[in-house]
């Protein structure tokens, strides 16, 4: 499977994408967001810049993060602490649309899915 190309210029320009992963437990909802960023001149994880560059699709670094917690935190518009979470699993580094095309892969059945985090309810 394979991010569309509007999906792929928005991460290698910073937005952060997120989508909801169907769950059999309607009392639980799981999400699946994706972070894109760039390591500055001091090693550190810093925003991309917004200009478009075909070197940029292997070289941006993204963060992913699949978690799980209770529906009742988005419901009743509630802080979601370290302890509420029921699955969480996190992979940094990833390098590269391709490589983080594989990963989602084996996540999500259909990578459409994914749009801008401010469109979806994950609240972490």
């Amino acid at each position: 499977m394979e991010l569309k190309q509007k999906q792929k210029n928005s991460l290698i320009v910073g937005t952060v994408f997120s989508a909801e992963i169907c769950e059999c437990n309607a009392e639980n909802r799981r999400f699946v967001a994706v972070y894109p960023y760039v390591l500055n001149g001091q090693g550190r994880r810093t925003k991309s810049d917004n200009i478009l560059s075909a070197e940029k699709y292997e070289t941006t670094l993204f963060y992913l993060r699949d978690c799980e917690y209770p529906a009742k935190y988005i419901e009743n518009d509630l802080e979601v602490y370290d302890g509420d979470i029921i699955y969480h699993h996190e992979i940094s580094d990833i390098r590269g649309i391709s490589e983080l095309e594989k990963i989602l892969s084996g996540i999500m059945d259909d990578l459409d899915q994914l749009v801008p985090m401010w469109q979806t309810d994950d609240v972490l």
